[in-house]
């Protein structure tokens, strides 16, 4: 998974864009199906490349607020 770990390294996620900048947000997991397919996955084709699907994405909260994400 070097490649999708350095697109990833590469990627600005911004709060309320794409699937981890939703969840960031909303403070919400949220799981998704198909990677390749869901036009709020911003790396849908690293993912697709790799043959990676389903993901799941888990807010990090600190007194109710979301300090980080993680996937």
């Amino acid at each position: 998974y070097q490649a999708f770990r350095d697109v990833t390294a590469r990627t600005r996620f911004l709060e309320g864009v794409g699937t981890v900048g939703m969840v960031f947000a909303a403070g919400q997991p949220r799981w998704v199906a198909d990677v390749t397919t869901s036009p709020d996955f911003v790396r849908g084709q690293a993912g697709c490349d790799l043959g990676v699907r389903a993901g799941f994405v888990i807010p990090v909260l600190d007194a109710g607020t979301t300090v980080a994400v993680l996937e």
